[in-house]
Formats: structure tokens, sequence, C-alpha cells
């Protein structure tokens, strides 16, 4: 599945998130998921010094969440 993300805080930017599954057996399946985006100078520099993971970690760990739900019905 892939998805836009649309970013308004601390700067406005466009991502572009995928969510991939593998089936590990038939009643479990391994997702992976991850964005890439273009970053332009000075954003660049700054994001080296910022956790995305902490600034976005839980909104994806939701999604996960609601994902499983979803797919264990």
């Amino acid at each position: 599945m892939d998805i836009k993300l649309e970013f308004i805080r601390p700067w406005q930017n466009v991502a572009n998130v995928y969510f991939k599954t593998d089936d590990i057996s038939d009643s479990q399946a391994k997702v992976k998921w991850g964005f890439y985006n273009d970053v332009k100078y000075p954003m660049k520099v700054m994001r080296l010094f910022m956790n995305m993971e902490k600034m976005i970690g839980k909104d994806f760990e939701k999604g996960l969440a609601k994902l499983k739900e979803v797919m264990e019905k």
C-alpha cells in the first residue's frame, strides 16, 4: 500500500509512504513500512538533528495496530 503523507509542521513537505506485507504462514504476515521524500537545503541539514521516529512513530504504530485489527477479521 502506498500513501502520500503531507507534513505541515515544522515545515511543509510531502513524503511517499509504503507498507509492504510478506506472508509468513497462513495466519501470519510480516509488515514493513517506511517513507522517502525529497528534502531541499537547508532542511536537509536540519533533518540530521531531528528524530523522525520520535516525531511520527506513534502515528505509524497506531496505523499498524489498526492494520492488524483489520487483517485479523
